[in-house]
């Protein structure tokens, strides 16, 4: 019995030090490859990509820190997004990775910060030109870091994120950049609910602006009925709505300016985050 107890112990370990032994031997890293996943605006060297992720060759695949190697490539690229890192068995990792997209400006001091999606720094610019081809300026935002350089994350207590709620509708970054000028924070004073509430404000070229009222709360929501409004306003023109106690025939020119209101309804007994209505508060340019 002893003896069947010792061939069995034997034969364990046996397998444990041949694992140990292959996963050093033929599971060590040995290769390490780039996989583009977009295109690149700057040409790129896969071996210095590479070489700033400081990868541990000769030790086993299944005992990397992938996260720290994501890190150390994304800090000396900022412009680089590492999507993820593959293990290729037995002996190699593919990195795959993306460009990141030049989504917004934040004015900052004298300059102006270029982030993308994730309020990371990108580039930090002297001047900036509003235009439909560049990215979205945000204003009126307190940015919570200090001394902000290159490569850093923006820490914004007041954010909402409207480019993933944006992307939700299958409106993507072009699509915002023609139609956005500038995103403005801001706050009300709500008199149903006696509180203050946080405002999103969408500026467009066309000259219209959109608030999103509460917009911490049904973002996705808001944003896709400012999206459904915004296609359908110039529909309204010869309609009448009443303002200040007063009707005004709507037409093309004083919608150019109109501004919008987009809120959630205050009964949520029986309404929830996803039910919201619009409402135009004013017009400029207007007669009677």
């Amino acid at each position: 019995m002893k003896r069947g107890w010792i061939i069995t112990i034997s034969i364990i370990v046996f397998v444990l030090g041949l694992l140990v032994l292959l996963s050093f031997t033929l599971f060590s890293l040995k290769e390490v490859k780039i996989d583009y996943r977009t295109s690149f605006s700057q040409e790129l060297n896969d071996e210095d990509i590479i070489d700033s992720g400081k990868f541990a060759y000769k030790s086993s695949v299944f005992f990397h820190g992938k996260k720290t190697y994501i890190e150390n490539i994304e800090n000396q690229f900022p412009f680089v997004k590492v999507i993820n890192i593959e293990t290729v068995f037995p002996s190699t990792f593919v990195v795959h990775i993306a460009q990141r997209q030049e989504v917004f400006a934040v004015k900052y001091n004298n300059s102006y910060l270029i982030c993308d999606e994730e309020l990371k720094i990108l580039k930090i610019v002297d001047s900036f030109s509003n235009d439909r081809n560049n990215s979205i300026l945000i204003l009126n935002i307190k940015i919570d870091n200090e001394n902000l350089s290159v490569g850093d994350f923006l820490s914004i207590s007041n954010y909402c994120d409207i480019y993933n709620s944006s992307l939700k509708c299958n409106r993507n970054l072009s699509v915002m950049q023609s139609i956005i000028s500038s995103i403005s924070y801001g706050q009300v004073f709500d008199d149903v609910l006696s509180t203050y509430q946080q405002t999103l404000t969408l500026n467009l070229f066309d000259g219209q602006s959109y608030i999103i009222k509460n917009c911490s709360y049904g973002l996705d929501a808001k944003v896709k009925l400012f999206y459904d409004v915004y296609s359908q306003i110039y529909t309204y023109i010869g309609k009448s709505i009443n303002i200040d106690g007063q009707d005004v025939v709507l037409t093309e020119d004083n919608l150019k300016n109109a501004v919008i209101l987009i809120d959630n309804y205050y009964d949520y007994s029986h309404f929830d985050e996803n039910d919201c209505y619009f409402n135009i508060v004013e017009l400029t340019n207007w007669e009677l």
